[in-house]
């Protein structure tokens, strides 16, 4: 029975896709289209591989996208899969009445945001088994024995739940060290989360106090930029499903640089602040060993 895809915004999404720059050699029939004469639009139906229909068809949801009511659904491939890439392109779209992008106004600080859906497979399409050419049903819709015939297991969930089948016809590692594995990875992405989500929580309240200090709009748009910046990093890994296993090292790269975007807005609107702290209060008793009265 042949694969296919149907939903038009995965179809143009994943034609982007094609046109752009971004390196994607775990989809072999995107790189033989890029190599050849372009003559006919990408068609992921009459090119791709079985192989990469069997993450297409999950593909055409489990994604990113914009699919509010302003515009009519589209998946930001343009430039690329990575998050970064994702943000260049929300950065230069507009609305089809000339507003810049978003998905929503902060509702404390006013900052222009955008909202991650679950891009689970943006992410995937970073880490080792993507580049192994392993698809998403290979792990979690594995092969079974249906009598004398090998049939895709219609049951999907999470590989956890079928370690046999799912994980041990590649790998052959006992299921209690495959499973401590996995949970190591989404322990310590949690764990990156849970930081992360901290520094957004810091920057948020040093931008409030700045606002409330009566810091102008105009000197806190760099500030509000960077928080931009930082809740869509934090956001695209909350939102995505495998807790990092889908590409570990991404996930912690993107998580790294939300800290450092909410410290730098931090330090900003801390700086802008300052004038209108309160002074220091002179000491009224002496500090052992550090001044005298």
């Amino acid at each position: 029975m042949a694969i296919r895809v149907t939903r038009p915004a995965f179809v143009n999404g994943i034609a982007a896709l094609a046109r752009s720059d971004d390196p994607v050699p775990h989809l072999p029939s995107i790189e033989r289209w890029r190599d050849g004469l372009r003559k006919i639009e990408y068609d992921p139906n009459t090119m791709a591989t079985r192989q990469e229909m069997r993450s297409f068809a999950c593909a055409q949801c489990h994604v990113e996208y914009y699919c509010a009511s302003k515009e009519t659904l589209f998946f930001p491939w343009e430039r690329g899969l990575k998050v970064e890439q994702i943000e260049a392109t929300y950065n230069n779209h507009e609305f089809p009445d000339g507003s810049p992008f978003l998905d929503y106004l902060h509702g404390e600080t006013g900052a222009p945001t955008y909202k991650a859906q679950h891009p689970e497979f943006e992410l995937w399409s970073q880490g080792i088994h993507a580049r192994s050419g392993v698809s998403c049903t290979d792990c979690h819709m594995p092969y079974e024995r249906k009598g004398a015939a090998k049939v895709t297991s219609h049951w999907v969930r999470s590989p956890m739940k079928n370690i046999n089948k799912s994980c041990q016809t590649c790998h052959n590692v006992p299921e209690d060290e495959l499973r401590d594995r996995v949970a190591a990875i989404q322990g310590r992405t949690t764990k990156m989360i849970e930081r992360s989500a901290g520094a957004v929580t810091d920057m948020l309240d040093a931008i409030l106090e700045a606002q409330a200090a009566g810091v102008s709009e105009e000197a806190l748009a760099p500030a509000l930029e960077l928080q931009k910046k930082a809740t869509w990093r934090l956001d695209f890994i909350s939102s995505e499903n495998s807790k990092g296993f889908h590409a570990d090292q991404e996930a912690v790269r993107i998580l790294a640089e939300s800290i450092d975007y909410s410290r730098q807005a931090q330090a900003i609107a801390l700086r802008l602040r300052a004038p209108s702290a309160p002074k220091p209060k002179e000491a009224t008793e002496a500090v052992q060993g550090v001044s005298e009265l």
